[in-house]
């Protein structure tokens, strides 16, 4: 069953003995991943978790899935990214007082450190113009490079 909720809680009287399987979407504004400069999500957080009981600690393992748009750090144009956290994992010690666990901060930092740490459109991305700002993937410009100024300081030597 697949439903869309602010948040994932697992109440620890409702898994099972060999298990339980949990399966659904959660909100985008609950995971508040909008930035707006850099991110825009308006798609849910998809999870495919299973979670076990084991002695005294709660185990839970399964895939996170979330579609967005970066921004790129070449071009600044947003383009879509699908991220992925194939092998999300959490862990909890639990006692008999503990009567529910609310994984949705765990889940909202798993995906963040799966996100692209240099997002770009394409691999042939052509980026910026430093000087006039076209989008050299869209228009040329008559910009010519700035002159190598580095070695300047040697020209007068002798």
């Amino acid at each position: 069953m697949v439903e869309m909720n602010d948040t994932l809680t697992l109440y620890i009287e409702d898994i099972q003995e060999g298990g339980s399987h949990y399966e659904g979407d959660i909100a985008p504004k609950a995971l508040d991943l909008a930035v707006e400069d850099l991110i825009q999500s308006e798609q849910p957080l998809h999870y495919a978790l299973d979670a076990t009981l084991v002695s005294e600690e709660l185990l839970v393992q399964g895939s996170l899935q979330l579609d967005l748009s970066m921004r790129c750090s070449r071009c600044s144009v947003f383009y879509p990214v699908g991220v992925r956290e194939s092998a999300y994992f959490f862990d909890e010690q639990i006692d008999e007082t503990t009567e529910s666990v609310d994984l949705t901060e765990d889940m909202r930092e798993a995906i963040i450190l799966a996100f692209p740490s240099s997002p770009v459109c394409s691999s042939d991305c052509k980026g910026l113009c430093p000087q006039c700002g076209t989008n050299k993937n869209t228009n040329e410009c008559d910009c010519k490079p700035p002159d190598d100024v580095r070695w300047a300081a040697l020209d007068g030597l002798g």
